[in-house]
């Protein structure tokens, strides 16, 4: 089956040719018989996923013009084996290749039975390409929860697979209490999987989601910038750096100069721009303006009504950024800044309730600081902002 105009294998040999390496050196250099090797670059023949992958690694070392993903769909349009479409469905959805998902999904339709549940895995890289399309940040995705858990799989990856999605919700949503209360059962799995090539990757998601506990729920800075860096060195995908990129940037939010969480931010926007993630970037842009001004940076060009009512707050222009806010859905942030505006203490006892009901005690730190500032008792603050009945239940 051919790709484009050529085979991966013709592919492969074009660039051996082009840097004078010998067949028998790249397949020593990946642990690859020379004669599977040959099989694989003249017949056609289909190898080990992890052992491709491992080949086409050596390949983009020796040219640093070539891209691992593009390479990587060469070879994935080629796939027949049952065995082989499992991995390249993670690979494609890790690295957000949704095209060659798709076509990979509808393949593994074809080719499902009752051994392999190709069918089953499908549809849950497919109902996981919805979670994450959804745009607004409102959005609640119930529908697509029920989907999720409805699927019925007895094999231990899917179980695993199916927890990550469940806890993905939960961390789209900013349930981060259901989101503790549930890591343990997925530490578990992952503890008692084998190793396939999927292994890694269902461990990297759980280092997604253990950020954003430890940053967004512990507060401990230190282990939430730990786990993002080692997700960044053992690097799975543009989306997945971006996120560390993300939490990265949001454990400095509380610095007195922003520099170091704008930097981090502005890598995240790079990355979400270079996979057309151009809605996640937006947020990301908006979330730079909000530290920017918060922080009394000078901004040109406001751009979403939020900032501008907090920019009307800091030069004291309070009654239009009033005005600004009572158009705009009640949120923890937004009653936060009416706090600001108006010094009126239910506005940040509200703003808190808001941001503990998420178990978000990074941002609540905002509104904890201004209560005290207000004078507010601060055994009665630190009581609701550690929220210790909803921690003892989780």
């Amino acid at each position: 089956m051919k790709t484009l105009d050529k085979t991966f294998g013709v592919r492969v040999k074009d660039i051996l040719e082009k840097h004078e390496i010998k067949q028998k050196d790249l397949a020593a250099d990946c642990g690859i018989n020379i004669s599977s090797l040959n099989k694989i670059l003249n017949a056609g023949r289909e190898s080990d996923f992890r052992k491709i992958l491992a080949l086409i690694q050596k390949i983009i070392l020796m040219d640093g013009n070539l891209q691992e993903e593009e390479f990587m769909s060469y070879y994935i349009r080629e796939i027949q084996n049952p065995m082989n479409i499992k991995p390249a469905m993670e690979y494609c959805d890790t690295h957000d290749m949704r095209e060659t998902l798709e076509m990979l999904c509808e393949r593994a339709d074809y080719k499902a039975d009752h051994k392999n549940r190709l069918k089953e895995f499908s549809t849950m890289y497919r109902l996981n390409m919805e979670r994450k399309d959804q745009q607004d940040e409102k959005y609640v995705s119930k529908e697509l929860f029920n989907k999720v858990i409805s699927q019925n799989n007895k094999t231990k990856e899917m179980k695993i697979f199916q927890l990550i999605l469940e806890l993905e919700n939960y961390h789209q949503e900013r349930n981060f209490y259901k989101l503790i209360a549930s890591l343990p059962k997925l530490k578990n799995q992952l503890d008692q999987s084998e190793n396939n090539f999927q292994t890694p990757s269902f461990k990297m998601r759980f280092n997604k989601l253990l950020q954003t506990i430890y940053l967004r729920n512990i507060c401990d800075f230190k282990k939430a910038r730990e786990l993002a860096n080692e997700a960044l060195d053992l690097s799975i995908g543009k989306r997945f750096d971006a996120a560390s990129y993300v939490n990265l940037g949001d454990s400095h939010i509380h610095d007195a100069d922003p520099t170091q969480a704008i930097r981090y931010l502005e890598k995240s926007i790079k990355l979400y721009n270079d996979i057309g993630l151009d809605f996640a970037a937006k947020m990301m842009r908006n979330k730079i303006e909000f530290i920017s001004i918060l922080r009394g940076r000078e901004i040109d060009c406001i751009k979403i009504e939020q900032n501008v009512a907090l920019k009307y707050i800091i030069n004291g222009q309070k009654e239009a950024a009033l005005k600004i806010l009572d158009k705009l859905d009640i949120t923890p942030e937004r009653l936060y800044m009416k706090g600001v505006a108006t010094d009126d203490p239910s506005y940040f006892w509200k703003s808190l309730d808001g941001f503990m009901k998420r178990g978000d005690r990074l941002y609540g730190l905002f509104t904890v600081q201004e209560l005290k500032r207000l004078g507010e008792r601060a055994d009665t603050i630190d009581m609701v902002y550690n929220n210790i009945e909803e921690v003892k239940h989780s």
